[in-house]
């Protein structure tokens, strides 16, 4: 950048600041994010795996960190068999261990995700939304190569309303995921070839040649139907009710 004459005579003490906040900023944390974002469904609809602790299952999401990264946020999104109502999800990140999900990492009960409209909808005509969550700096790390598993589940199918949460599909990722059913027990089962859960994790890196993020809303696009476990109830083959 070149200064004008005056204030380079006048305030020399600019030039040391200038070149102090630049070497700063060439050295400083940048934003990243990993992300498998939502789709619009369009011409095809977004279809959803339910992951409901009242409907007895859980799903976890791979995925492999492209840096270093302190997360900051997590977000998702996902839809409702019924009226939604307040959400309890549990938040967890658990090490991979040869292609499957291994030991825990991350754990967050009751996580104070923020809920809002999409402006889509799912194959049956529900809402789709966003879900935020704010990570404490320190609290999650990734390390650049390795491979995560990630798992988002609610407990929304409680008391005479029973209302079942899904986790919506995305069409970009590595084409694995697993289930354990029921919720909560130590046996998960990988699916792969299977699909992909929409999901964006964002954090700071140190990483100068890491994948700064776009907004979610710029990266909605096109979500195709993907595969079908047979054990697993999806949103496109659901029940009207489930126990």
């Amino acid at each position: 950048m070149e200064f004008s004459k005056s204030i380079k005579s006048k305030f020399p003490w600019f030039l040391a600041v200038a070149a102090s906040l630049a070497l700063s900023s060439a050295n400083a944390a940048v934003v990243t994010s990993i992300a498998q974002p939502l789709l619009t469904p369009s011409p095809d609809a977004i279809d959803s795996y339910l992951d409901d602790l009242g409907g007895g299952i859980e799903t976890a999401e791979s995925l492999t960190a492209t840096a270093d990264v302190d997360v900051q946020n997590i977000s998702w999104w996902g839809s409702y068999d019924g009226t939604p109502s307040t959400d309890d999800f549990i938040v967890r990140v658990f090490a991979d261990a040869a292609g499957s999900v291994g030991d825990l990492l991350y754990e967050l009960a009751s996580a104070p995700a923020m809920r809002s409209l999409t402006g889509v909808q799912d194959i049956f005509g529900e809402d789709v939304y966003a879900y935020s969550l704010d990570i404490a700096s320190g609290a999650l790390a990734l390390e650049n190569g390795l491979s995560y598993w990630l798992s988002i589940v609610n407990i929304s199918n409680t008391g005479n309303n029973p209302v079942g949460w899904y986790w919506a599909e995305s069409s970009v990722g590595d084409g694995a995921n697993a289930y354990r059913e029921p919720a909560l027990s130590p046996d998960w089962i990988v699916d792969s070839p299977s699909i992909d859960l929409a999901y964006e994790i964002t954090g700071v890196t140190d990483d100068p040649d890491a994948v700064v993020p776009v907004p979610s809303t710029l990266l909605i696009m096109l979500l195709p139907l993907g595969a079908l476990a047979v054990n697993r109830m999806r949103r496109g083959v659901r029940a009207t009710d489930f126990a």
